[in-house]
């Protein structure tokens, strides 16, 4: 079984059993409680914070439909978020996980990975963030061909991704 079919058999499974007001509940509870983690660091004047990619459960996958970003309570959260970081000065990131890889080979893979970032940037935009830190990927066999396929899928990426993706992190394996 691939990633994405464990990963749809998963996100089915869920909705299935749980449906839409469950995942919806879940997102509301995380943003509540990483804006409680987030005035906590602020009062001990901690003003670095990375939020979970995982806030919001399954955001960036396509099987699921709803509007999260138009949730009237996900936007009062978020903003109470952003209210807090930007009144501190907090700088605020995200890091998507070690699957989010431009490089891959595989098309659906990439394909994942952009609605990944965008997701990522959305929330980051939505939040007050500042960073979104990017595995670049793997060699794949080929490491000048993995790193000519990073560059150029990096060029074609939205400017609301690329206004966070401001650290790059080398996932490269060998020196050139």
């Amino acid at each position: 079984m691939t990633r994405q079919q464990h990963t749809k058999q998963r996100t089915d499974t869920i909705y299935q059993s749980k449906g839409i007001a469950y995942l919806r509940e879940l997102a509301l509870h995380n943003l509540s409680t990483t804006l409680t983690m987030i005035r906590w660091n602020i009062e001990r004047d901690i003003l670095v914070f990375r939020m979970s990619s995982d806030l919001i459960p399954f955001a960036s996958k396509r099987e699921l439909t709803w509007s999260l970003y138009e949730e009237e309570r996900l936007l009062q959260l978020t903003e109470a978020i952003r209210k807090e970081v930007l009144d501190s000065g907090m700088r605020l990131s995200m890091h998507p996980g070690q699957y989010t890889v431009l490089n891959s080979p595989r098309s659906t893979v990439v394909e994942d990975a952009i609605a990944d970032l965008s997701y990522h940037a959305t929330l980051l935009k939505l939040c007050g963030g500042t960073d979104m830190i990017i595995h670049i990927g793997g060699v794949y066999g080929d490491k000048k061909a993995s790193m000519d396929r990073f560059v150029e899928r990096a060029k074609k990426l939205s400017p609301e991704i690329l206004s966070f993706a401001a650290t790059v992190s080398v996932s490269l394996s060998m020196p050139l």
